[in-house]
């Protein structure tokens, strides 16, 4: 297990430092941990903007189906775990007290038993690691602490991801807006500050995006050059 759990964090951090998209690092995070308990159905459940669930890297479309049942219902292990920073267990779903509405519903989905183990990295909350079986008394407490494990160094991973991806989205954007005020400079006679001042303006009059308008000038004058 430590010569497997060795080449899995290296392979997750080489994903990271090619710079592959956020959701391929999360689907490797999401296969690494079914895999390592010995099930094939698994996802991440991340906390997005203003707060929302959301499901990413799904192995199994139904893993994603009772991801997005307890969304709806506020109620199930992934919310728990993601909301309050917990781990959870049960083998028998349909007959789980603490799920009274989602626990009969996953079981009609073809899911009996569950993992989830909440994910921080730097003290933020990041979400939860969920891990699903189709049979009823499959998982041990030893797959709590491997599922544990992974949700850290895939909480690791992920904001690694984010940051790389961010830094990337900002180079680019800048590298437009820049393209965009030469060809305001260009046209109108201005220098950079007017132009900048020209972006900002429609920016705000359009409520969209500075880089967004940017990329909409710098389309246009593309496609006046074909």
């Amino acid at each position: 297990m430590a010569d497997d759990l060795r080449s899995i964090v290296s392979e997750l951090m080489d994903a990271v430092g090619k710079s592959e998209s956020f959701e391929d690092v999360a689907e490797r995070v999401v296969v690494a941990a079914a895999s390592s308990v010995g099930t094939e159905m698994a996802s991440l459940t991340l906390v997005g903007k203003r707060g929302v669930l959301e499901t990413h890297g799904p192995t199994l479309a139904t893993a994603a189906e009772v991801d997005c049942l307890q969304y709806a219902l506020h109620e199930g292990p992934c919310v728990e775990a993601a909301d309050n920073r917990r781990r959870l267990m049960s083998n028998d779903v349909a007959a789980d007290p603490r799920w009274p509405k989602w626990g009969p519903a996953a079981a009609e989905l073809g899911v009996r038993g569950v993992i989830a183990v909440d994910m921080s990295a730097a003290g933020h909350r990041l979400g939860a690691l969920n891990i699903y079986s189709d049979e009823a008394r499959t998982f041990t407490d030893v797959d709590v602490k491997t599922a544990s494990l992974f949700a850290a160094i895939g909480a690791t991973t992920i904001a690694s991801s984010r940051k790389v991806n961010q830094l990337s989205e900002g180079l680019v954007s800048r590298g437009v807006i820049g393209q965009a005020q030469g060809i305001l400079m260009s046209q109108h006679r201005i220098d950079s500050a007017a132009a900048f001042a020209v972006l900002r303006r429609h920016s705000q009059d359009r409520n969209v995006r500075l880089a967004d308008v940017a990329h909409e000038i710098v389309d246009d004058r593309e496609v006046a050059h074909e």
